[in-house]
């Protein structure tokens, strides 16, 4: 689907990237606030311009790191070792 007339391409790509921060941000809410372990997510984006598809496993493995759970965990191991 060609681009609206006025619209420029970078434009159209500046708005995808926001649409993909405000989802990423909506995501980290929901995992902070139900405090669970997201297995994986992803998310494909259909723009006029092409697919943009993004796997968030960069975003998976820094929520699954620092969950509050698994920080108990390893002050847990710490203390039992000493």
């Amino acid at each position: 689907m060609p681009l609206m007339p006025g619209t420029k391409r970078r434009d159209k790509l500046a708005a995808d990237f926001t649409c993909l921060y405000q989802i990423t941000v909506a995501m980290l809410i929901t995992a902070t606030v139900q405090k669970t372990d997201i297995v994986y997510m992803n998310a494909i984006f259909i723009s006029r311009n092409g697919p943009f598809i993004t796997v968030f496993s960069a975003l998976r493995f820094f929520i699954t790191s620092f969950s509050p759970k698994k920080i108990k965990l390893k002050k847990l191991e710490a203390s039992s070792q000493n």
